[in-house]
């Protein structure tokens, strides 16, 4: 414990990385770990490398400090501590991690496995970006045949897209410009923004839908707006509260979560009495089909399902409590990490 308060009062609890390796005679070596050591010095946002203390043994100089910590007693395991420069952004630690792990993965003592709070920030940072890229499609392909078997109109399920593509944008970018990274919080935001997009759209195009059908889709789509303007602005204002809240945390990706999330949500909803009405409004296929006009779900179809309610309330009410069952069961067997 001692050495490890040194260690921090020395370095910091989070600024330096660790390259380190296992294996039999390193100390062997010391002109490849000299070698190892002008190089990784030599690497652009490397401050100070400090080596294990066998490999000066045979020098005047006086050894660095911690140098005696970084190999074991049977000399079967030793590493470098490489302290990067300061005020270095998280992109540019990213980009030293890189650099680092393809100077230390193939050397002449072998492969080193370098840790540190920058190498994984990286790697989580990584993973993200490739969740993104992986989630991404799977999460359109089920909203395009949710959204399609619940409109059966594909120009208002490519509008809606449009939406979400739209805000996920501006978001990102916005979380770009200011130079924030994407991170495995952060990545989950255009599935939120996905959402908002389609309750905002839904609600509009239901009110829509529902107008008389002898009017023109230029003439009902401004009655529509009008009548789910202020719903959808109170929904929007609140659940982008809720997210802002989110700003207080002491963790800086749940801040971003909570800050663009918030941005997002506003960006949906301006979007969604803009850029989407425009979209439909010159479709001569999306019309108005009157209070009694079914089309896919409806209000009207709810009340037809609800009428056969009370003939089917006894397998429901099972199912109900049965779901119910599962889900405190679930609950009880989570456990923290």
């Amino acid at each position: 414990m001692l050495a490890l308060d040194r260690f921090r009062a020395l370095f910091g609890d989070g600024a330096i990385l660790v390259a380190a390796i296992a294996g039999d005679s390193l100390p062997a070596r010391p002109a490849v770990w000299q070698s190892l050591r002008r190089q990784i010095a030599a690497v652009p946002g490397v401050s100070q490398v400090i080596a294990p203390a066998f490999v000066d043994q045979d020098s005047d100089a006086p050894p660095a400090p911690m140098s005696a910590f970084l190999s074991s007693e049977d000399n079967r395991h030793a590493a470098f501590l490489i302290i990067p420069n300061d005020g270095m952004a998280v992109t540019e630690k990213g980009v030293l991690v890189e650099r680092l792990e393809a100077l230390l993965n193939s050397t002449p003592l072998g492969a080193f496995h370098l840790a540190g709070t920058s190498v994984i920030t990286h790697d989580l940072d990584t993973g993200s970006r490739d969740s993104l890229l992986t989630m991404g499609p799977v999460v359109a392909l089920v909203l395009c045949l949710v959204l399609y078997f619940t409109t059966r109109e594909w120009r208002a399920l490519a509008a809606v897209l449009f939406v979400i593509v739209v805000a996920s944008v501006w978001s990102l970018g916005l979380l770009g410009f200011l130079d924030r990274p994407l991170n495995l919080v952060v990545v989950i935001l255009p599935a939120i923004l996905a959402v908002c997009a389609i309750t905002q759209a839904m609600h509009t195009l239901s009110a829509f839908h529902h107008l008389p059908a002898s009017l023109s889709p230029r003439e009902a789509w401004p009655l529509a707006l009008r009548q789910v303007f202020k719903p959808s602005l109170f929904c929007a204002l609140t659940t982008a509260a809720g997210f802002l809240s989110l700003a207080t945390s002491s963790i800086a990706p749940v801040r971003d979560l909570g800050l663009f999330t918030a941005a997002g949500v506003l960006f949906t909803f301006l979007l969604s009495f803009t850029l989407f009405p425009v979209l439909l409004a010159f479709s001569k296929q999306v019309v108005p089909h009157g209070v009694e006009g079914q089309n896919a779900w409806s209000p009207g179809r709810a009340r037809s399902q609800s009428r056969r309610l009370p003939a089917t309330r006894r397998p429901k009410l099972f199912a109900a409590a049965l779901v119910i069952g599962l889900n405190v069961n679930g609950l009880m067997r989570i456990s923290g990490e």
